[in-house]
């Protein structure tokens, strides 16, 4: 089925009509982390040209990179279709490659909404493939990932064994960049462990500020900073915390790292907590809040954090009905979340449901495009065959009247009675 697949798109898409696809898509994933909207926009465009003309890599793609943008944007139960949608067209082209993206981020979106046993087993399927192709930087990829999901589930052990699997593997290719990630999260995970010796941690936080400086990795050391910042908090010395993260504060906003920013300015208020300096910490609490449109559905988890200081902020400042205020806050935002999340793990188990009719569904369309593609060739070799059969005709008919030809000009020559 899939070397035709392949057949029909390769003889009878466009190269101009793969081209205005491709642009889509690149485009899609362009704006993706910064204007999910538009990607999603940009990404339709692409699945509807590509339906359009039956074209399988094109759709395939496209239920991909809309996959991502329902993801950023907390749409999880159309995420979950659209990825399952691009498995299924990239498992019936052979696309490897394509396939790698979708299990790995297909097991993404599972974590984010607690389906932990389904990230995991589409990350061992994700790994095995990467393994199977030699793709080592994919294997620490999917490691590290893999690492992140016993770290959300408080298996911290196993998460720090996955994600020095992961150092070791990037080390070995030389992805620099990925070595700074993999240290901050050694880091947090150490941070994350009962009795968490922070020294220690500390040490990871400022290895990856090393090597992120080394990378000229600008995002990176202020992630880094942040987390040095937020360690010096725990080590009781807020007034070097504040340095730390006070830098961070730039690089994130710079960059437009809303997450990541939310938490750096949630340990600046818990900074100036410590101080006593109740107003600023206030303040770093307002600012914090003030990112929340500019974040889309897991990543409002973030605020969780800054609504629950507040309230530690605000007992302390003797103001209840603050604090009440902020309570109601992230009561309803931790519904919002699970109702998101439920959304997604309500399509996953749709999808299971659906799975052997879906799969029927499909595999009946692609018989269909074989239909059309077989009698397209029929037809192909049929006017082939004509065509040979004239131009044998031709061939015979042409040596006929050679053959006369030079016949008659034998017997002229040699004064024979032509007309005999």
């Amino acid at each position: 089925m899939s070397s035709c697949t392949q057949a029909y798109d390769e003889v009878f898409v466009s190269l101009e009509n793969k081209a205005k696809v491709m642009g889509y898509y690149e485009n899609a994933s362009k704006l993706l982390d910064t204007e999910p909207l538009q990607a999603k926009i940009s990404a339709k465009k692409a699945l509807e040209l590509s339906e359009h003309m039956y074209y399988t890599k094109g759709e395939a793609d496209a239920h991909y990179m809309l996959g991502l943008a329902y993801d950023y944007l907390g749409e999880y139960g159309k995420a979950v279709d659209h990825h399952l949608n691009a498995i299924r067209y990239r498992e019936s082209i052979d696309d490897e490659e394509g396939l790698l993206d979708s299990y790995n981020n297909l097991a993404i979106l599972y974590q984010t909404i607690d389906l932990a046993e389904e990230a995991e087993q589409y990350y061992q399927i994700a790994l095995g493939l990467a393994v199977e192709l030699d793709n080592k930087e994919y294997q620490a990829k999917i490691n590290h990932n893999i690492g992140y999901l016993f770290q959300k589930i408080k298996n911290y052990d196993k998460a720090q064994v996955y994600y020095t699997k992961s150092l070791d593997l990037y080390k070995a290719v030389g992805s620099k960049k990925y070595i700074g990630y993999l240290y901050n999260d050694l880091g947090l995970i150490n941070e994350l462990k009962p009795h968490a010796d922070y020294n220690s941690v500390l040490a990871y936080y400022k290895e990856s500020l090393k090597v992120n400086e080394q990378n000229s990795f600008v995002e990176g050391v202020g992630w880094s900073w942040g987390n040095i910042g937020r360690t010096y908090i725990k080590l009781d010395q807020p007034e070097t915390a504040l340095e730390y993260l006070i830098k961070a504060e730039v690089i994130l906003q710079e960059k437009k790292d809303y997450p990541n920013l939310i938490f750096t300015l949630s340990a600046k208020a818990e900074a100036y907590q410590a101080l006593n300096k109740l107003a600023d910490a206030k303040e770093a609490i307002a600012e914090a809040e003030a990112l929340e449109p500019q974040l889309a559905g897991v990543n409002k988890e973030n605020l969780l954090e800054v609504h629950q200081l507040a309230q530690k902020i605000y007992e302390q400042a003797s103001l209840p009905a603050q604090e009440k205020a902020y309570k109601d806050k992230e009561t309803q935002l931790q519904k919002e979340i699970e109702f998101s999340k439920e959304a997604g793990r309500i399509e996953q188990y749709k999808g299971q449901a659906d799975a052997f009719k879906a799969e029927s569904d499909f595999k009946s369309m692609m018989v269909a495009y074989e239909e059309k593609l077989s009698n397209l060739l029929k037809i192909a070799i049929a006017l082939i065959v004509v065509f040979l059969i004239i131009i044998a005709i031709q061939y015979r008919t042409t040596r006929k009247i050679m053959k006369d030809y030079r016949d008659f000009i034998v017997k002229r020559d040699s004064g024979l009675d032509i007309f005999n």
